[in-house]
């Protein structure tokens, strides 16, 4: 049981990283799991800073593709955590 919620501990954490790093880069305050990068105003350029962000955070190299396969926010940071051992992406 403890993994289980390490697992969703971890999943809320760097669902608040993310958000944050959203909000940040996008300049919105308005998110929601369910928001999606591009529809809120998000472009190549700024996807770029969000995942250095992420990246430098988190401490491991994330794709960018991964934001443009993953554009929603629930599903990026599943798609960070799938990863953790190393992502491919089709981008």
């Amino acid at each position: 049981m403890r993994g289980s919620h390490d697992g969703v501990q971890r999943l809320n954490d760097t669902l608040d990283l993310v958000s944050r790093i959203w909000r940040s880069v996008i300049q919105v305050d308005d998110l929601s799991h369910e928001s999606d990068f591009f529809a809120l105003g998000g472009h190549s350029l700024m996807a770029v800073d969000v995942v250095d962000a992420c990246s430098e955070r988190l401490g491991r190299e994330i794709p960018v593709g991964l934001l443009f396969e993953h554009p929603q926010l629930s599903e990026f940071v599943r798609a960070i955590l799938d990863c953790e051992s190393g992502c491919v992406t089709d981008s």
